[in-house]
């Protein structure tokens, strides 16, 4: 049974441009993992399975990427990482 309110955490690293976000909920099971990114694929009743293609969609426009670590009944996190240049290659985080 999943929490009524899991707890979300979010999480910073500046040197690799990663932000992470760690939840306490339900978790996704291994055997899912794999197809959570692809689109019309959900775990959750009435989901469209829109959001997660979706936004791995614009971060890999921007050249980054999203990764899922998770455990069933332990939470998720999922990282994002941008690149930290410009499309000019000036520097814009530190």
């Amino acid at each position: 049974m999943m929490k009524e309110k899991p707890i979300l955490y979010v999480s910073t690293n500046r040197r690799s441009g990663a932000v992470g976000f760690s939840d306490d909920g339900c978790g996704v099971p291994s055997e899912h993992q794999a197809r959570i990114f692809e689109p019309f694929v959900s775990l959750r009743q009435g989901g469209t399975g829109l959001g997660l293609a979706v936004s791995l969609n614009f971060v890999r426009a921007w050249g980054g990427d999203i990764t899922v670590e998770s455990a069933p009944w332990r939470g998720s996190t999922f990282t994002i990482v941008l690149p930290a240049v410009g499309g000019e290659g000036e520097r814009i985080a530190s």
